[in-house]
């Protein structure tokens, strides 16, 4: 049985506009402006460790509440997976693999994020922010998807953006890919060490049907 488990904010979802103006206006309500790409480098881990970071310790509950009372405020209507991903998700499921979300957002906004995209229905376990102690790069995220799936990491794959989704497929033991439509750079997904590069979704398309 092959698995595939994905990352959601910029490997399923097109999100990283509404991440980036959420996390904006979130730092203000804080009283710190940060560059985009700082916010991007973090894009991956959850928000309690990203406020931590951003704004200093003891600081990621209040970044937290800031970013959530936000993200609920603004439109996020347009929110659509990228083009083709559907299309790939169903031929997987078709062709006999097991399909989980393993994400870093919480399971609220994840299950709404997906229902909203229409991708909930392909996904057999979903692993958030609550799922596990330890969080990307940590295997934790990755083994526990694999449970949840009645799986082994044997013909498993881990698909996501960042080096954050990287680190988790190598300390699980777990062939990753790399895709560069989100946040993550041709190099960085390279030296963390992505087994698998993905320009498009064409390319994730037979990178994954041949594992099938």
């Amino acid at each position: 049985m092959t698995v595939f488990l994905f990352d959601l904010d910029g490997t399923l979802a097109d999100s990283l506009p509404i991440i980036l103006h959420t996390s904006r206006l979130a730092l203000r309500e804080c009283g710190k402006e940060v560059s985009d790409e700082q916010i991007t480098a973090l894009i991956g881990m959850p928000l309690l460790q990203t406020g931590e970071l951003l704004l200093g310790p003891g600081m990621g509950e209040h970044y937290r509440a800031c970013y959530q009372k936000h993200f609920y405020n603004i439109d996020t209507c347009k929110l659509s997976a990228f083009p083709g991903i559907a299309d790939l998700l169903a031929k997987l499921k078709e062709g006999g693999a097991k399909l989980a979300c393993v994400t870093s957002k919480r399971q609220k906004p994840a299950e709404a994020t997906l229902a909203q995209i229409g991708l909930l229905q392909f996904f057999s376990a979903l692993v958030c922010a609550e799922s596990t102690t330890c969080h990307k790069p940590e295997a934790e995220p990755a083994l526990t998807a694999l449970a949840m799936l009645g799986a082994t990491t044997e013909k498993a794959y881990f698909i996501g953006d960042s080096i954050f989704d990287i680190g988790c497929a190598s300390n699980a033991n777990i062939i990753s890919c790399g895709v560069l439509w989100g946040a993550g750079e041709e190099q960085q997904l390279s030296e963390a060490g992505a087994a698998y590069i993905a320009h498009n979704v064409e390319e994730l398309s037979a990178i994954l049907l041949a594992a099938l």
